[in-house]
């Protein structure tokens, strides 16, 4: 790969980098220390919000089955999401008003966005799409954020089983419960507000 001076015009114009985002008319803006310009628009950006809502439903972070590409690109033009939150307060019958959506797809659609409520907390985290978090970033932050809530709910639990009971908490399987990640911090959040560890 290299250029070919042969083929090369005498005059090439200097590429220009737009100041207004040509989707929603936003400043384009360059973090200092940074080379890549972006939009500053953030979800009032159409084109921002399609690939934010594709990043949130990908196998590596929700797993939404049946979320493509055109899927989310309709639901944006149709304006039915304004965010990734917004897909799991759709209706069937506006899933059917997109098109190339049969009743069949729609059915398999709300299935995986159903299995999509209770992912693990890393995968979770890297669905937000927060930027500088990445997957190892995700996966580092919830073992320390989902390990404490852990122990905790396993502290309160243990404190009002019998002794017989009690789960063996030096055993590290013990130690990280099955739970989805999210209902054991609510949980352990809930029974320290209540006073209860």
């Amino acid at each position: 790969v290299g250029v070919v001076p042969a083929i090369r015009p005498d005059y090439v114009p200097n590429f220009r980098v737009p100041r207004q985002c040509p989707i929603c008319g936003s400043d384009v803006v360059r973090e200092i220390g940074e080379v890549n310009h972006r939009c500053s628009g953030g979800l009032f950006c159409g084109a921002q919000r399609k690939e934010a809502i594709l990043h949130f439903a990908q196998r590596r972070a929700m797993d939404i089955e049946g979320l493509g590409e055109q899927t989310c690109a309709a639901l944006v033009e149709s304006k039915l999401v304004r965010s990734p939150a917004d897909l799991y307060a759709l209706t069937r019958e506006q899933w059917l008003t997109l098109p190339r959506l049969g009743q069949k797809s729609v059915d398999n659609l709300l299935v995986g966005l159903e299995k999509s409520k209770t992912p693990r907390l890393s995968r979770f985290i890297y669905a937000l799409g927060i930027r500088m978090v990445g997957e190892a970033t995700a996966r580092a932050s919830s073992g320390v954020t989902a390990a404490g809530a852990s122990r905790r709910a396993i502290a309160v639990t243990t404190a009002r089983l019998p002794p017989a009971l009690s789960p063996d908490t030096t055993s590290p399987v013990a130690s990280r419960p099955k739970l989805a990640p999210l209902a054991a911090i609510h949980r352990a959040a809930a029974m320290q507000s209540s006073g209860a560890a």
